[in-house]
């Protein structure tokens, strides 16, 4: 489990060093299956029809269509292969290194005898901050998706804090909502792309005397 935290972690730290579209994108990958993959292990005790359909939902949504659409967005968007999540200089740093702190430290202060709940607490607290710093950061509309992606993928994390799963309307609707967000944000990013390619936005050549 400490790995799959550890994980977890991993990929939403990173990708805020790395001004890497592939990184940025395969590291919501790498969420979205630790995540489903410590939802699986947390499921495991549990027998119950509800829990089954928990299951069916980390391993087709979070394993199976949120990886593909990441992947259609790697292939169908190959410019700029640059993709700074936060800027780089030493500021955004030390403050992305002081959520890190933090995180861990509220983590640690709610739960002072359990550690893996703290380290859990702390991942997930992170993740948010995460997304929240990147919104903060950078206006771009394929930034705004890596962040609302990693606030998803943050959300679906807290959803395995719970001892029981959620009646099966709930887990159906929740699933209807994030197949509804992905076609929502397909939409959204190839308006924009078509845009950036529009005579309109290019910039007007200069004439010549």
């Amino acid at each position: 489990m400490i790995f799959l935290l550890g994980g977890i972690f991993f990929a939403s730290f990173l990708p805020l060093f790395v001004s890497s579209r592939f990184w940025a994108f395969s590291a919501l990958i790498l969420q979205s299956v630790l995540v489903a993959s410590y939802g699986l292990y947390e499921l495991h005790f549990m027998s119950n029809t509800d829990s089954w359909l928990r299951i069916a939902d980390l391993v087709v949504m979070r394993m199976i269509i949120l990886p593909l659409f990441l992947i259609g967005i790697l292939k169908k968007f190959r410019d700029p292969p640059g993709l700074e999540l936060i800027p780089e200089n030493l500021v955004s740093w030390i403050v992305a290194i002081s959520f890190v702190i933090l995180s861990y430290k509220l983590g640690s202060s709610l739960f002072p005898g359990d550690f893996t709940a703290a380290l859990r607490m702390g991942t997930l607290t992170f993740m948010i901050a995460a997304a929240f710093l990147i919104l903060a950061f950078q206006p771009h509309y394929r930034t705004q998706v890596v962040a609302l992606l990693f606030f998803e993928n943050g959300i679906a994390f807290l959803e395995t804090f719970s001892a029981h799963p959620e009646p099966w309307i709930i887990q159906a609707s929740f699933a209807a909502v994030f197949l509804s967000l992905l076609i929502v944000l397909n939409r959204f990013l190839f308006h924009f792309a078509e845009l950036d390619q529009s005579p309109e936005t290019l910039e007007p050549e200069r004439e010549v005397l």
